[in-house]
């Protein structure tokens, strides 16, 4: 019982960690959740929580961005049209990655990273170009919004392959100390 404990507690620290390096300042669209999906999805036995994590710590952190950082207005702001193609999008790579990593290799995990970065640009920015705020509802104006959106493309697919690394890696390097997570890994022991 105690080695479950401290899997979930090095699993949920990783997760806490990628919400908090998304709320510190950084480069737009550099942000940790994709990874955070992904991770979540590999290692926590219940894909409930999997599916729940990520989503929940996307809009918390949506919800304290959107009423400091970002806001315009005094109200507060609850939920966004954007944040739920951005939830869509997780959601999407929660599944997917599921499917894909459940065993983890070091092919499936660039895989799953570069999945989750294509999949939330066309969900979010699909979400931008419905808004219709920006870009005109034409084929035209989708095709305007994803190449006006390819530079934002760039710093997500970044991020992701980076944080990807760095959660797949510590969860690595603590699997070798521990035959459940090396099982994850398919590590020779």
């Amino acid at each position: 019982m105690q080695f479950k404990n401290k899997s979930v507690l090095m699993i949920t620290a990783i997760v806490v960690f990628g919400v908090i390096a998304r709320l510190l300042p950084h480069f737009p669209n550099f942000a940790p959740m994709g990874a955070i999906a992904l991770f979540a999805v590999a290692f926590y036995k219940r894909k409930s929580l999997a599916l729940i994590m990520p989503v929940t710590a996307w809009w918390l952190s949506d919800l304290f961005l959107n009423n400091t950082r970002y806001a315009v207005t005094e109200e507060i702001s609850w939920f966004t049209l954007d944040q739920l193609f951005s939830i869509i999008a997780l959601i999407i790579i929660v599944v997917l990655g599921g499917l894909l990593l459940k065993k983890v290799s070091l092919s499936k995990v660039i895989l799953g990273s570069t999945g989750a970065s294509l999949v939330f640009f066309v969900i979010s920015n699909f979400g931008v170009w419905m808004k219709g705020m920006l870009y005109p509802k034409t084929i035209q104006g989708l095709i305007e919004c994803y190449s006006m959106a390819l530079p934002f493309y760039q710093a997500t697919f970044l991020s992701d392959m980076i944080y990807t690394s760095m959660f797949f890696g510590a969860m690595y390097f603590y699997g070798s100390y521990n035959n459940q997570i090396a099982d994850r890994f398919n590590m020779a022991r």
